[in-house]
């Protein structure tokens, strides 16, 4: 596989991870899901202790000292420090902008002011996180291509195919690459 994309001929293998399943695309859901609703504790945590993120269980544990009655987005809130005052910048830039794009725009920006792929392309099985990251794009595009869909018709969608599972970047449909079987 490395030999074949090393002279820039694409290739998939025969891998049968679930898309949803995999860390990156796991954060990015998250990542929309706080989008969506900041308010939902898990997604938000999940999102936060996300590589692209890098909160620790540290600074989590200061926050939820300063009151153990709050939702973390609250917290997030009335938090000073600049690790969470640059979060919420964010994450209010990428919510006025899901109110006004598509799903596709918005995932872009999310791949672009939160450093998604850039991340997960520098770990030592980067290549392959990319492909599924970009196997995450496709899928919105595919998505969307049926008529205009909000988010939250998206994340709806994510929950109905995670019962089903989705293939990873290597079992979709690659036209033009050269698949690897074994």
């Amino acid at each position: 596989q490395h030999a074949l994309q090393e002279k820039g001929i694409r290739c998939v293998t025969g891998d049968t991870t679930n898309l949803l399943e995999t860390e990156e695309i796991a954060t990015v859901q998250a990542i929309m899901q706080v989008i969506d609703n900041p308010l939902q504790d898990i997604p938000m945590v999940a999102a936060l202790t996300s590589r692209v993120c890098g909160f620790t269980a540290e600074d989590l544990a200061k926050l939820r000292c300063s009151n153990k009655y709050k939702g973390v987005y609250d917290l997030l809130c009335d938090a000073t420090d600049s690790k969470c005052t640059s979060f919420l910048a964010t994450l209010n830039k990428l919510r006025k902008l899901a109110r006004i794009s598509t799903v596709t725009e918005l995932l872009s920006a999310i791949y672009t002011n939160i450093s998604v792929i850039s991340t997960y392309s520098a770990m030592p099985d980067g290549a392959n996180r990319a492909n599924n990251l970009q196997a995450f794009f496709q899928i919105v595009a595919d998505f969307e291509a049926t008529g205009p869909k909000d988010l939250r018709r998206f994340l709806d969608y994510l929950d109905t195919a995670k019962e089903r599972g989705l293939s990873g970047a290597a079992n979709q449909q690659d036209k033009g690459a050269v698949t690897i079987m074994s």
